[in-house]
C-alpha cells in the first residue's frame, strides 16, 4: 500500500497536441499539452549518466547528462490512460516515459519509468 506521505510530488501528464497541417497530415512539431489534473506521486531517481556529446565527428561538443527516474502514483482511470507517448512534467523538468508497470499489487499503484536531460 502507498502511504499518503510518500506521495509528495505533483506531476502533470503532457500529451502530444492533436492537430494537422494544411495537407491533412498530423503535426509532428513535438508540442505537448496538459492532460487532466496534476497527480500526486512519489519520485525516486534511479541513476544518472553523463557522456561526451558528438558534433560532426568532433568531440567536446559538450556533456549530455540524463537521469532515469521512477514516479509511483495511485492507480486511477486517469493514470491508467497514460502511455509511453506521453510526458511527465515535475518541478519544471520534462521527462520522457520509457516504461509503465503495475506496482504494489493489482490496481493499487502504477510506476512510470522516465528519463530527462539534466544538462539543458
Amino acid at each position: 500500500m502507498i502511504g499518503a506521505g510518500q506521495l509528495d510530488r505533483r506531476i502533470q501528464i503532457l500529451r502530444r497536441a492533436a492537430g494537422g497541417n494544411a495537407f491533412g497530415t498530423s503535426d509532428a512539431s513535438g508540442s505537448f499539452v496538459v492532460q487532466g489534473d496534476p497527480i500526486w506521486a512519489a519520485k525516486r531517481d534511479l541513476r544518472v549518466s553523463e557522456r561526451m556529446g558528438q558534433q560532426g565527428g568532433l568531440s567536446a561538443a559538450g556533456i549530455a547528462a540524463t537521469v532515469v527516474t521512477e514516479f509511483i502514483v495511485r492507480w486511477s482511470t486517469a493514470a491508467r490512460d497514460v502511455t509511453s507517448k506521453d510526458r511527465i512534467l515535475c518541478d519544471g523538468v520534462t521527462y520522457e516515459i520509457t516504461g509503465i508497470r503495475e506496482g504494489a499489487g493489482r490496481r493499487v499503484a502504477l510506476v512510470f519509468e522516465a528519463t530527462a536531460r539534466t544538462d539543458r
